[in-house]
């Protein structure tokens, strides 16, 4: 929540990894991310600066299962 923290997009972009584990139960889940304004688009600084750093938000998301029996499955998407 509230990730990442200030970065300078035109350098880098941060990304934030989690173990989901303790979440998937059975067979039916979802995974959901909601997206804000933050230091990238956002009001920053004393001047009231909007949409410094761009427009547009976006996401990229990837989820990796590894197995009980050792074989992994990865699926992404990207917004």
């Amino acid at each position: 929540m509230f990730t990442p923290g200030w970065t300078s997009y035109k350098n880098h972009i941060q990304y934030q990894t989690y173990d989901v584990t303790s979440m998937v139960e059975g067979n039916d889940n979802t995974i959901g991310a909601i997206l804000g304004d933050g230091w990238y688009r956002g009001n920053i600084g004393f001047k009231g600066q909007h949409n410094y750093y761009g427009d547009k938000l976006a996401l990229i998301a990837q989820l990796h299962i590894v197995y009980t029996n050792g074989s992994r499955i990865v699926g992404g998407y990207r917004q």
